[in-house]
């Protein structure tokens, strides 16, 4: 009987590890992201202290080692996925010693692509690397590109019935609710015929 309590334990520690499926698309727990984030991103200069989403958006804080220890925090919020061009934005704020845009958004970029892969079931790519074809950062905004992003690109043009699972199907939204990311997929309607 002592035994239960501790299976009870880990079944709950690891179902709040897992995927979860929905009617309209997938949860990715921040229990999830973090340990694969940190893991993708951590350094001997950098690494990955919290990651937190609420309804509005989430919080991302960086540790920068060298020269000395500063805390990077980047708020963050997705904005409407643009699916005609591939393209995912998300829109942040800087606030700490080190103001970073680029450290940021390739920060962003890399939580978004860790997000893509394992809501797909396709493994991550890279580490953090130099220049990131994928990523375009512009004033408060970073935009992924997902016809660049080779994984996901290769799933863009994956056939289904004669055509690319891209315009069969489609990334509606990203939501960050329930202290997971959420990526919602709708169907795209064919176009009225003649």
């Amino acid at each position: 009987m002592s035994a239960a309590p501790g299976w009870r334990q880990r079944w709950q520690t690891l179902h709040a590890s897992l995927p979860s499926l929905h009617r309209d698309g997938i949860a990715l727990p921040v229990a999830l992201l973090l340990p694969r984030l940190q893991a993708a991103i951590d350094s001997a200069e950098l690494s990955v202290q919290d990651l937190r989403f609420t309804p509005q958006g989430g919080e991302l804080h960086l540790l920068l080692k060298k020269p000395g220890l500063r805390l990077l925090r980047i708020q963050f919020r997705f904005a409407p996925v643009d699916w005609a061009q591939r393209r995912i934005d998300i829109d942040f704020t800087l606030q700490g010693e080190n103001r970073d845009a680029t450290l940021a958004g390739r920060a962003l970029g890399k939580l978004l692509q860790l997000g893509l892969e394992s809501g797909l079931g396709l493994r991550a790519l890279q580490r953090l690397a130099a220049p990131l074809e994928w990523l375009l950062l512009q004033d408060g905004r970073a935009s992924v590109l997902l016809d660049k992003l080779p994984t996901v690109a290769r799933w863009l043009q994956q056939p289904l019935l004669g055509k690319p699972l891209a315009e069969r199907l489609c990334i509606a939204a990203i939501d960050t609710t329930d202290d997971a990311l959420r990526l919602r997929i709708a169907r795209i309607k064919p176009q009225d015929q003649g």
